[in-house]
């Protein structure tokens, strides 16, 4: 027989870094399984470019439309992608697919660190 017994621990929030206020978020699409879906011409039919997605009210904030040119900086990289406007995410809380090789998402990544914090601007 096993004993399990649970430790309590203090909720520690993450630290905002007051510079880049977004938490970045990246992944798959439904469509696109990693990059070599781009290749894939009918793939490329359904959704055919990446994107940042970003809460409504907050590009409205920022001033930014659907579809607009923006870029997306952290302290390690910054890349220019289009802004897909949504509702489906929290604010504070930005979203990248990986599939798109001409967006280097990674470059905006620390490895080093739990969570990867990012600043959106128009172009």
């Amino acid at each position: 027989n096993f004993a399990y017994s649970l430790k309590k621990t203090d909720f520690k929030p993450l630290a905002n870094e007051e510079e880049y206020p977004f938490i970045l978020t990246t992944g798959n699409l439904v469509h696109h399984c990693g990059t070599l879906s781009w290749y894939s011409e009918n793939l490329k039919m359904v959704v055919k470019e990446g994107f940042c997605e970003i809460n409504e009210k907050e590009a409205g904030r920022l001033g930014i439309r659907p579809n607009e040119w923006i870029w997306v900086e952290s302290a390690s990289g910054k890349i220019k992608t289009k802004a897909k406007l949504s509702n489906n995410l929290q604010s504070g809380v930005v979203f990248i697919p990986i599939n798109f090789k001409e967006l280097e998402v990674n470059s905006l990544m620390n490895k080093d660190k739990l969570v990867d914090w990012v600043k959106i601007y128009k172009t």
